[in-house]
């Protein structure tokens, strides 16, 4: 029940869940290094020999990290975009239903200002203006799917956390590790025995120490590599329990802080965004 808690929340709460895609690290790392790195070594090539080797080289790796802050560029561009469109739809969607006129008309304000904002470059860094009130939209989607809409259920949502995290331990790394083993040692026991019947002599007198030396070096890359894998394993189980932890204490926090007493269309018109791009959220 919490891990899939916790997985709509990844994805409906964070950046790289909202927009997992566009931000996946594999997608960045074939980008940079990709296609940069491509045209990184066309603009090698193609420049004038007479040009110092350094400067090349220099010009080469700079193209590569345009193509990347390009790239960035473009998906901030796109992202703030989405989400503005978003807003505004939702927005109209919960002044149709309001029967609060100046509710309303306190909403519609806010979005003629959400409509009228532009993309600042400063955003490729920054967090842009529209994104607290889609990160709260998009919280509130959260809790309909969990039916968290009161004090009591999301305080019995809280103390589950708390529970899960007490009791949260590394077994999937443990599994993992066994798992890894077992399949090592079956690949690893063929070629042990193959190497020892080739390298090491059935009897005294045929004995060298260079067939030890080839037989050992033969099976170690075979023992290297996987205790170097099993660490690898070991860091990125860890780092997940990690990041695990810190969303799920996240969420609890803003259950903790979150009013049910308000309706969505007062809760988002507290979350103020001025036309000269300066955002506060009012207190409760």
């Amino acid at each position: 029940m919490i891990e899939d808690i916790l997985e709509n929340y990844r994805r409906k709460c964070t950046r790289t869940g909202q927009f997992d895609f566009v931000l996946d690290t594999w997608l960045l790392i074939f980008i940079f290094f990709g296609i940069g790195g491509i045209l990184g070594i066309c603009v090698f090539i193609t420049l004038p020999e007479f040009i110092p080797f350094i400067f090349r080289l220099y010009l080469s790796l700079f193209s590569m990290i345009l193509v990347g802050m390009i790239y960035i560029a473009l998906i901030q561009i796109c992202i703030f975009i989405t989400e503005k469109n978003f807003i505004i739809k939702k927005l109209d969607s919960l002044i149709e239903d309001e029967l609060d006129e100046s509710l309303s008309q306190e909403a519609r304000d806010k979005r003629k200002i959400i409509k009228n904002l532009k993309f600042h470059w400063k955003y490729i860094i920054q967090s842009t203006q529209v994104e607290k009130l889609y990160n709260a939209i998009k919280f509130d989607e959260f809790l309909e799917i969990y039916q968290i809409n009161n004090f009591e259920i999301s305080n019995k949502t809280i103390d589950r956390i708390h529970d899960f995290l007490k009791e949260k331990n590394n077994f999937l790394e443990y599994i993992d590790n066994a798992f890894f083993g077992i399949v090592i040692l079956a690949i690893l026991n063929p070629i042990i025995e193959y190497t020892q019947s080739t390298y090491i002599p059935s009897t005294a007198s045929e004995f060298s120490f260079g067939n030890i030396i080839l037989f050992l070096l033969t099976i170690a890359p075979f023992i290297i590599i996987p205790i170097l894998i099993n660490q690898i394993i070991r860091h990125v189980n860890h780092s997940k329990n990690i990041r695990d932890k810190k969303l799920l204490y996240e969420l609890s926090e803003k259950l903790l802080y979150y009013n049910f007493e308000i309706n969505k269309l007062e809760r988002y018109t507290k979350i103020r965004i001025d036309s000269n791009q300066n955002i506060n959220t009012q207190t409760n």
